[in-house]
């Protein structure tokens, strides 16, 4: 580990002499390093170089030379353009974990992404990829996490292309263009189960997706600014007792609040806001969800009293009920 902005800028020269290196992190580096000699270890594993400014514009097409690598990050590098549609990082077949988020990098995926049959966790978070995801690469069987957030992909809410992807725990699809698809026309399921699941602005997801009947290890559901339509999913609630965030905030969900028989204990993050909610809120309220720490359910057309059950959850520390239609006294 050769970290920190005091590096020189001919250390790969002498680095590239270690031929029996495997892991080798450069990361947070001010210089502009001289890569030729990192391309000679051809034994490493894991190459940690995030937040390392400057490197060469022929990076990309040298670092397939590094085929034994199993982890790569390249985080914050200042990279951009387009990956190129052949050889580079395609050529590393035994890549496990692969990190090029927070750059500007453009254009679609290339094919050959497909080679990386034992990628378990792919972040291209905060980039300008481009291009519909149906359409793409990402289906390898080994794939456990996915965050394609803050580019401009077009994302199917029904996760399709994903459902073969059997290994799969957690898909970030944030602030991309979500769309609905044919899949929602149907009853399929997919062999995933999440823990984790956001899709965040923007675009019309339809109703909510038919996939979610499906989960039963959900942790993290967010699913807000993407004009959902439909009742409060109760059966999200039932079918998933170790629940811990529900997000679905600022969509087009209306009808009555109810909520499972039995309470989901585990739920402490609840967010409902800006709906179209109405009627009152059930009686039982502060049973059902006992361990909430924050609920926000502003901006509803809900109306009646505030039942007294609410002063019973002990656990909460942020409560919003404004924009409403509720009278009555505060528990």
């Amino acid at each position: 580990m050769v970290d920190g902005p005091s590096l020189y800028t001919n250390i790969l020269e002498d680095i590239g002499k270690l031929s029996s290196l495997r892991v080798l992190s450069l990361g947070h580096s001010e210089t502009n390093l001289s890569m030729q000699g990192l391309f000679h270890l051809k034994n490493l594993e894991s190459l940690e170089m995030s937040e390392l400014s400057l490197l060469e514009n022929n990076f990309f097409e040298k670092i397939g030379a590094l085929n034994s690598l199993k982890m790569l990050s390249l985080s914050n590098c200042e990279l951009n353009g387009t990956l190129p549609t052949q050889g580079s990082i395609c050529n590393l077949a035994s890549l496990e974990d692969l990190d090029i988020s927070h750059n500007s990098l453009t254009g679609t995926l290339p094919d050959c992404f497909s080679n990386l049959t034992f990628l378990r966790r792919l972040d291209l978070s905060s980039n300008q990829f481009s291009g519909n995801l149906s359409l793409s690469s990402l289906k390898m069987a080994s794939m456990e996490y996915i965050d394609v957030s803050n580019n401009q992909f077009q994302i199917p809410s029904s996760l399709q292309p994903f459902f073969n992807n059997s290994k799969l725990k957690h898909f970030n699809g944030d602030n991309n263009h979500i769309f609905v698809d044919q899949t929602e026309l149907h009853s399929l399921a997919p062999q995933f189960q999440l823990n984790f699941i956001s899709l965040s602005c923007c675009g019309n997801g339809g109703t909510l997706p038919k996939f979610l009947h499906y989960q039963h290890e959900l942790q993290y559901v967010h699913l807000t600014h993407i004009n959902l339509a439909g009742e409060f999913p109760s059966w999200l609630l039932e079918n998933n007792s170790q629940l811990e965030t529900l997000m679905l905030l600022n969509n087009s969900l209306s009808g009555h609040l109810k909520f499972p028989f039995h309470p989901s204990m585990k739920l402490s993050e609840l967010d409902i806001s800006d709906n179209f909610f109405d009627g009152h809120i059930p009686l039982e309220f502060g049973k059902y969800l006992s361990g909430l720490g924050f609920l926000n359910i502003s901006g509803n057309s809900l109306d009646a009293g505030i039942p007294s059950s609410i002063g019973d959850m002990k656990l909460l520390q942020v409560l919003d009920l404004s924009n409403n239609r509720l009278s009555g006294v505060i528990p």
